[in-house]
């Protein structure tokens, strides 16, 4: 989860602007859906490209499958930011093998899947 070496930076930050930051799996998903449905209507109204866009009712259960596959298989986790107790926005992380292609990495690197922020 997260390093002593960014634990302290990134609280001390996110007091200062009146929120927490959970990092959890599993037990956080589903306090996602609001954050990813608006970030779904986020790119339907930036969308230069008239794309078919998959169902606002189908769209989440897609995105949550997703989520548990990078959690369960893929060293992945979730940074959740609540404000007042309420969700405001979110990373979901997972590890995969490989080096990156552009910055000088280790065997394995950090990819952000989705980030959201109401």
């Amino acid at each position: 989860m997260l390093s002593e070496e960014f634990a302290h930076p990134i609280t001390a930050r996110a007091d200062a602007l009146g929120v927490t930051v959970e990092v959890g799996g599993v037990e956080l998903v589903d306090s996602l859906e609001p954050l990813w449905l608006s970030l779904l209507e986020h790119h339907r109204a930036v969308m230069q490209v008239p794309l078919p866009v998959i169902d606002r009712g189908e769209t989440w259960g897609r995105r949550r499958s997703v989520y548990l596959h990078h959690l369960a298989t893929d060293e992945g986790f979730i940074y959740l930011v609540r404000r007042g107790g309420k969700p405001v926005g979110y990373a979901m992380v997972y590890l995969r093998p490989g080096y990156d292609d552009t910055w000088v990495s280790g065997a394995r690197i950090a990819e952000v899947e989705s980030l959201a922020v109401l």
